[in-house]
């Protein structure tokens, strides 16, 4: 029915429809005209029902329906605590404590409370000006009409009531208690808060002798017992040992706090002790005083029938604790034939089967599994559900394909999919099963996190819609933040948290010049830190792509500048700074107080445009004294540079272009390919700027060639002219 009206914005007549099923709707579906109805419906659902997982639907809920009903403040009227009905039960104590006394009514069948509202209760209570009066005047028939509240009172409010009403009320309250099917802890607190009370107003006996009276079997028919032993001192002077072992099952049937519980235990084990063992029969009446019992206590009782440790486990005596209530299992596992079969599985169950060791686990059958009742092993460490899944799965993998599982096995290992590993959770993925969140919520986290977007829709199927229910569990989180938010949105559930897409960024076309992987480059384009073949920084550059840095083949900086990108110190081929001079011991090239070469001369000491052996200008300057091309070895221009002496096209030791740039495309990321273009299509207009761009740098280098080639010739006339 719920996946019926689940997504039906047609949904007006609320009534229609049970009110647990409408706390599932999606209240976004509900027309504004139409709340009211929805939550007059909605008052009467079973609140508690929401897990700890989904509790926030329950407070959104709550906020909705204040805001349906136009509450602006604490102060809620008779008629907006009719609409709201159970929900009152989850109000916060500002609105108890400031409302109308009729919201008591409603509180009456609250099954718990948080101690700011059971404060708020008495407060209001306290006032005397509700219908019940004045507190120290109740009588135990007041008390009687407050429903579940005296449940959750606590003892500064049992201090006003006189001690034969409240008596009186213990007798009657009891039963209700328990005809109710309220859990022993809860009663437990309820009469420990009593006790307090009674305390307060007793003076604690001195004397280690009973005073209020021996305890007898007249003493415990009555429904109040152990009211008048508040003194738990005299609850101990006053019980005997032979009377225990006498009358334990109506003694532990009355008794419910811990303290209590041990003196029984206790004057029990004396009434053994010249026994090797407690008799069985005995055992089978202990009920909660079982709680209070140790390990060492355990030795000492006889555990041989199923019926027995039956009798013991029952959970409504209370909680074990684990260690002791793996002592039991393992006191009736010590008699022979005695074995985890599916009835003693049905009975332990849930944290004291996990609390076992794994060589006890290890010799529970497939048959045993199977046959048991789907038991509840999320307490189970991951080493323990591997081993249950594993010993579900030895028959079935046997006989079907590890790609194919059927309904009825899916039921079978179903409690058992938090050991499931990756290979069993991908053929689910494929067999059409649709995993609840419950189930998913339990799997592996490290197999979880495995899955696609795509497997997690067709393992979830019908029920994909819930995963933004469960978005704030812990699994679901880390899953969701793994996956691209683009995957997840495919999902059209509305989850979110999952990564940014990463997306290619556009460049222009490239070129036929080859940029070189790793070439970094600034804004402008120019190449930042021109490296060689083995990746050493030959040509480091400033901010404005000035060479700050020229260095020979082997990356040693030949020719440092200063922050202009002027040569400060001119360097030899090894890098060492110095000021060159000829063979005559005349400078070749002295520099003045700038850095930039005052008085270039050649080898007789004419100035010049030094050249190489050949006669090919090594370092012709421009007119500011920037090195406009300085050339290798070879006479090859290795670094030709533009008017203003920035390097526009720095090359390697054999003069080829290692790190060329254009205007266009500053991108030094991938290799550019003739004609080709990175990070998708472009325009026309773009291809066309690029290969002008490319003409043009040919057409530049060609005019320097030229130029060099005519003004080499007009050097080697002057020179024989004046040989």
């Amino acid at each position: 029915m719920y996946n019926h009206i689940k997504g039906d914005s047609d949904v007006i007549n609320f009534e229609l429809y049970p009110p647990d099923l409408l706390l599932y709707y999606d209240y976004s579906l509900v027309l504004q005209a139409s709340c009211r109805s929805y939550f007059e419906q909605l008052g009467d659902a079973d609140f508690s029902l929401f897990s700890q997982t989904l509790s926030y639907k329950r407070a959104a809920l709550i906020q909705n329906a204040i805001v349906c009903l136009g509450i602006t403040n604490t102060s809620l009227t008779k008629d907006n605590i009719l609409v709201l009905g159970n929900m009152c039960c989850f109000l916060d104590a500002e609105y108890i404590q400031t409302s109308d006394p009729f919201i008591l009514e409603e509180l009456k069948t609250c099954e718990d409370s948080t101690n700011d509202q059971r404060t708020a209760v008495e407060n209001l209570l306290m006032t005397g000006a509700t219908p019940y009066g004045i507190v120290s005047q109740w009588i135990s028939g007041t008390l009687e009409k407050l429903g579940m509240l005296p449940l959750h009172f606590t003892s500064d409010f049992y201090a006003h009531i006189n001690k034969r009403e409240m008596r009186n009320f213990v007798r009657y309250f009891k039963k209700v208690l328990k005809r109710n099917g309220v859990g022993r802890e809860k009663r437990r607190k309820w009469i420990k808060e009593i006790r307090k009370a009674r305390r307060r107003k007793s003076k604690r006996s001195v004397d280690a002798r009973c005073e209020v009276g021996e305890i007898t079997s007249v003493t415990v028919s009555d429904e109040s017992f152990p009211f008048d032993y508040s003194d738990i001192s005299q609850f101990e002077y006053c019980l005997m040992p032979t009377f225990v072992k006498e009358h334990l099952n109506s003694i532990t049937d009355k008794v419910d706090e811990d303290d209590y519980l041990k003196i029984v235990l206790n004057k029990l084990n004396e009434a053994y002790s010249n026994s090797s063992s407690i008799p069985e029969n005995e055992v089978q009446q202990f009920g909660p005083m079982s709680r209070v019992a140790t390990v060492e206590d355990i030795r000492a009782w006889t555990i041989t029938e199923l019926d027995t440790l039956e009798l013991l486990m029952v959970s409504s005596d209370g909680p074990w604790n684990l260690t002791v209530a793996e002592a039991v299992v393992l006191k009736y596992l010590s008699v022979e034939g005695n074995k985890l079969g599916s009835l003693e599985l049905n009975i332990i169950q849930g944290e004291i089967l996990c609390s076992l060791g794994t060589d006890v686990l290890m010799n529970i059958s497939y048959q045993s599994l199977r046959e048991m009742d789907p038991p509840d092993v999320s307490s189970c460490s991951l080493e323990k559900k591997k081993l249950l899944f594993h010993i579900i799965r030895q028959e079935s993998t046997n006989t079907r394909s590890a790609a194919a599982v059927s309904a009825d096995e899916y039921q079978l290992t179903q409690p058992y999919l938090g050991g499931a590993d990756s290979e069993f959770v991908q053929s689910l993925v494929q067999s059409n099963i649709n995993m609840d969140m419950p189930t998913f919520t339990s799997l592996d986290q490290e197999v979880v996190l495995n899955l696609s977007v795509s497997n997690v829709k067709d393992l979830l199927g019908t029920n994909v819609a819930e995963l933004k229910s469960y978005e704030n569990n812990s699994l679901v989180q880390n899953w969701t933040s793994r996956q691209l938010q683009s995957e997840l949105n495919r999902l059209g559930v509305g989850l979110m948290g999952g990564r940014a897409d990463t997306t290619a960024s556009s460049s222009s076309p490239n070129t036929a010049v080859t940029v070189t992987p790793g070439a970094a480059t600034n804004a402008t384009g120019v190449p930042s830190n021109p490296t060689n073949a083995t990746g050493v920084t030959l040509n480091p550059t400033n901010a404005t792509g000035v060479t700050s840095n020229p260095t020979n083949a082997t990356g040693v900086p030949s020719n440092p500048t200063n922050a202009t990108g002027v040569p400060s110190n001119p360097t030899n081929a090894t890098g060492v700074p110095s000021n060159p001079t000829n063979a005559t011991g005349v400078t070749s090239n002295p520099t003045n107080a700038t850095g930039v070469p005052s008085n270039p001369t050649n080898a007789t000491g004419v100035p010049s445009n030094p050249t190489n052996a050949t006669g090919v200008p090594s370092n012709p300057t421009n007119a500011t004294g920037v090195t406009s091309n300085p050339t290798n070895a070879t006479g090859v221009t290795s670094n030709p540079t533009n008017a203003t002496g920035v390097t526009s096209k720095p090359t390697n030791a054999t003069g080829v272009t290692s790190n060329p740039t254009n205007a266009t495309n500053p991108s030094n990321s991938s290799t550019a390919v003739p004609g080709s273009s990175s990070g998708g299509s472009t325009g026309g207009s773009n291809n066309v700027t690029t290969t002008t761009t490319a003409a043009t740098t040919i057409k530049g280098h060609a005019s320097r060639i030229r130029s060099d080639a005519g003004f080499s010739f007009l050097v080697m006339l002057t020179l024989l002219y004046f040989m």
